[in-house]
């Protein structure tokens, strides 16, 4: 077994989980450096996402906390890459890989945040049935979802008032029905979080092998959600184990937080929040290992922490250290994030991915 760096990156953003394939082997890789710094040579950049202290105006994208300035999210490929604007959607297509983002103003769109949901994800499967077409069929891996006031609602939405996410759910299923794709079999990872303003924003990553779904044996899963939560349930998996070409591994977990079975716990503690969504994350790890076909260390998972509260932090950042080595990679690269969580009472929520080789 192998783990090989992708390129040296400074200790507060990155570390030893993000590494990627070396160039002969092909496939995607991932780092999460400082803005600004250079590709490593001999790569193309398939996709990047900017992070920065403070949130955007042109997307829904959750600010960095902690005062560390901007930093890039990064999809690589050492080979050709395409790049299409097609409708709401611009997209990357490489060998091993297809990326795409959009974003919709909701307020320009009849219907709002339900309808723009729907016409989001309407238009991604007509992009991907347009790819299979073509000979390129791509399988949806994760997911990320960012929506303003994600737990707020108005009452002239045509939806009684419905919560924001419930609608966004709402649009989501209708999405996938009328596209005839299953709601719960082989579906993406994902996560959905708020911002305090920006466009609906989704962000995708696909590629040519279907994930191997991942449950958390803690939680009841998304889409068996009871109508307690909105009318339509999500639709994401705990996790996915995505295959990403040159023999690398991609373990994708989905936005964790504190939910036993299908309840919220510990209202109003963040600490203790945290020490139960660690929980959570390390019972969906665990889980992967069943048919991970390359090693995923704990120790080495890219963590993004999401905050409602960023007076919470130290409380959060006191349980990952009671969980993780002092010097690993997770602790070290771990990113906190503004964000509102999709339940009004959770008050943190955690993702994590590593990209890994196997034997």
């Amino acid at each position: 077994m192998s783990s090989d760096s992708l390129a040296p990156v400074p200790a507060p953003l990155s570390g030893d989980a993000f590494d990627g394939p070396d160039r002969a082997a092909g496939g995607l890789g991932w780092q999460r450096v400082a803005a600004g710094q250079a590709l490593p040579p001999g790569w193309s950049l398939l996709a990047e996402r900017l992070i920065e202290g403070q949130e955007a105006r042109d997307r829904a994208e959750p600010a960095r906390l902690g005062g560390g300035g901007a930093c890039v999210e990064r999809w690589l490929h050492a080979g050709p890459v395409q790049r299409a604007q097609l409708g709401c959607w611009t997209t990357a297509r490489c060998a091993d890989g297809w990326l795409a983002t959009a974003t919709l103003d909701e307020a320009a769109e009849p219907g709002g945040l339900q309808a723009a949901t729907e016409r989001l994800y309407r238009e991604l499967f007509g992009l991907l049935d347009a790819e299979a077409a073509a000979g390129r069929v791509w399988h949806l891996l994760k997911i990320w979802n960012y929506l303003a006031d994600i737990n707020g609602s108005d009452p002239a939405d045509g939806q009684d008032g419905l919560e924001r996410y419930r609608q966004f759910n709402v649009g989501r299923r209708l999405a996938y029905a009328q596209a005839r794709r299953s709601a719960s079999d082989r579906v993406p990872a994902a996560c959905a979080l708020g911002t305090h303003h920006g466009p609906l924003t989704v962000h995708v990553l696909a590629g040519p092998q279907p994930p191997v779904p991942v449950e958390n044996p803690r939680q009841t899963r998304a889409y068996h959600y009871p109508s307690d939560y909105g009318p339509r349930s999500p639709i994401f998996a705990r996790a996915a184990l995505a295959e990403l070409g040159g023999g690398r591994e991609g373990l994708l977990i989905s936005g964790t937080a504190a939910i036993v079975g299908h309840a919220s716990l510990h209202a109003g503690r963040a600490d203790k929040q945290a020490a139960t969504l660690l929980d959570n994350l390390e019972s969906v790890w665990l889980a992967a290992q069943i048919d991970a076909r390359a090693p995923h260390r704990w120790a080495d998972l890219a963590l993004t922490l999401y905050l409602r509260d960023p007076a919470d932090q130290p409380a959060v950042a006191e349980a990952l250290a009671r969980r993780f080595p002092a010097d690993s990679p997770a602790l070290r690269g771990a990113l906190y994030l503004h964000a509102d969580i999709c339940r009004a009472e959770l008050l943190v929520e955690v993702e994590a991915q590593q990209i890994t080789r196997g034997a």
